[in-house]
């Protein structure tokens, strides 16, 4: 890792320049499934962006929004897509997905540093066992991470980090209930261009930690 910064309520790493050896082949085979209101792509051996956000972070009225998109996309675009198709839907919700999560919904429980710190150590924990770690962002009810996978699903990585996390910061904050929502957003990066994409929008994440 290098680049790391962090500010009073959260922290931010810049990952190494990467090539599109490690980006989305069109040649292999994707496994995709909906879980929830989101898709979930896998490829095995590729770098995937991955959002996490915490139960509180999206009211209900943002959240039946975001179904209406998937059920008119739906309806328009039946399953199987082909990849424009599938492109074209993740930037349509996940843009206003990340849009919503950017108001700052909720108690905002990461902007504590102690909570922050725990993400941090569960982030690192399984660098290197589970995947290799690029870019991060802790945001105060939301987190950014970029990871190249090897092996398990990503959906199984996320959950992995969720656990660990939680079970310390409930521990910490004396709190019983969900502390991530059940849902996450991941999408896998198609190439070196869209790594920089995504790493400049991690950082400019960061950039709005300095202006709380």
């Amino acid at each position: 890792m290098n680049n790391e910064i962090s500010s009073p309520y959260g922290i931010c790493c810049s990952g190494p320049v990467i090539d599109s050896s490690i980006c989305f082949d069109y040649r292999k085979q994707t496994q995709h499934k909906f879980h929830g209101i989101l898709p979930h792509w896998h490829q095995e051996g590729v770098l995937q962006f991955v959002t996490l956000r915490l139960a509180d972070s999206l009211p209900q009225q943002k959240l039946l929004e975001l179904q209406e998109i998937r059920t008119q996309w739906m309806a328009k675009y039946p399953l199987p897509w082909d990849e424009s198709t599938r492109k074209s839907f993740e930037d349509v919700i996940g843009e206003r997905y990340q849009s919503f999560l950017d108001a700052n919904y909720g108690k905002c429980v990461l902007k504590q540093r102690e909570c922050w710190q725990i993400v941090v150590e569960a982030l690192r924990f399984f660098d290197a066992k589970r995947y290799y770690l690029y870019d991060y962002v802790v945001m105060p009810n939301h987190v950014h991470f970029v990871a190249y996978v090897h092996g398990d699903s990503i959906l199984d990585v996320i959950g992995q980090i969720k656990r660990y996390s939680a079970r310390k910061i409930n521990t910490m904050l004396g709190l019983n209930g969900r502390l991530w929502q059940r849902e996450c957003f991941d999408r896998i990066i198609r190439s070196a261009e869209d790594y920089e994409r995504i790493s400049d929008y991690i950082r400019q994440n960061f950039n709005t930690l300095r202006r709380l």
